[in-house]
């Protein structure tokens, strides 16, 4: 018996468009191609378009349309020899499937988020070859777009398949501080606790990069910022969760989402769980990082009630406490 990867998978879709797509490009009424390795992403935003305009029979109809499209746009990415373009293609395909889940299609959804996950993944290892200038240049190209810290899949992964250096990290911090700041999204002041936007997905990634920054004073000023907005919980539980696997790994008290999140992605189970071993943490910013939360976290507004309370800033306290002594621990036995 035949068993086949992911990238088999893709590799097999063939060149020539379906006629299905094929209609769909005819219908916008402008030049288009018709195989797979000459679509772009305007391409991609007809087909995608018309598929949300169109009406259908039913909703099988509809999604069995849609998952055939999003596959395109994976085979396409997996055609693409430009690392960047190609990353901007998964990241497509992994946004459009993330805000466009539903219940009747759940298994469908997240079959499709872990296959673009995982091929993002082969990607960046494949990559590794890369110089550091390389690197640094794709990884700020993607953390520089406001619409990646919605869904920070690239920039979550690349951090873990790659060496990135401290400086990457605070370039990254600083871009965070500049997108929120200037959020064309958000109602009123971005930073606030009545802000209608919700922040909670921008904080894994900021979280993973704060732990590989230089912590420097002016890092550690963006994330006390950060800890004095509405996003303290999120951005704390992220930290807690991220280091809970070499300090406490039988801890899941941090393995706790919000209920009420947007998408309901379980992002520490499809990305962290599956890499672990790869999250690093630079020894300046975690010693930055526990200082900052034991020395001011007592005048942070803390609103639990987002993770219906399973979760209280006395776990994050007797985390942050064990953490500290575990670190000192080691230290001594070095000396």
């Amino acid at each position: 018996m035949n068993t086949y990867s992911t990238r088999d998978y893709f590799a097999l879709i063939p060149e020539e468009l379906p006629e299905v797509i094929l209609k769909i490009l005819e219908s916008r009424e402008y030049d288009h191609t018709t195989t797979l390795s000459n679509l772009d992403r305007s391409d991609f935003g007809e087909i995608y378009e018309e598929i949300y305009e169109k009406s259908y029979e039913s909703i099988d109809d509809q999604f069995e349309e849609w998952f055939s499209f999003i596959e395109l746009v994976i085979a396409r990415a997996e055609r693409e020899d430009n690392l960047l373009e190609a990353l901007k293609l998964y990241e497509y395909a992994i946004e459009r499937t993330f805000f466009k889940q539903s219940d009747d299609f759940q298994i469908q959804y997240q079959a499709h988020l872990e296959m673009g996950v995982e091929l993002v993944w082969l990607r960046l290892r494949d990559a590794d070859i890369f110089g550091i200038n390389q690197k640094q240049a794709i990884f700020n190209s993607i953390t520089s777009d406001e619409d990646t810290w919605d869904y920070p899949v690239l920039g979550l992964l690349m951090c873990l398949a790659w060496d990135l250096l401290p400086e990457d990290m605070d370039a990254c911090i600083t871009n965070y501080r500049r997108i929120r700041t200037e959020d064309s999204y958000a109602e009123g002041d971005p930073w606030a606790k009545d802000c209608q936007r919700y922040y909670e997905q921008w904080m894994y990634l900021l979280a993973l990069v704060s732990l590989n920054s230089s912590g420097s004073d002016g890092i550690v000023e963006i994330i006390e910022k950060t800890s004095r907005s509405s996003s303290v919980v999120e951005f704390w539980v992220a930290i807690c969760h991220l280091a809970r696997y070499s300090v406490a790994p039988e801890t899941s008290v941090f393995d706790v989402w919000p209920g009420t999140s947007v998408t309901g992605w379980n992002w520490g189970e499809l990305l962290f769980n599956t890499h672990f071993e790869w999250i690093k943490g630079n020894s300046n910013a975690v010693d930055s990082l526990l200082d900052l939360y034991q020395k001011n976290s007592n005048n942070w507004v803390w609103d639990f009630s987002f993770y219906d309370e399973i979760c209280q800033k006395s776990d994050l306290d007797q985390f942050i406490q064990l953490w500290k002594e575990k670190i000192n621990e080691t230290r001594n036995q070095k000396k």
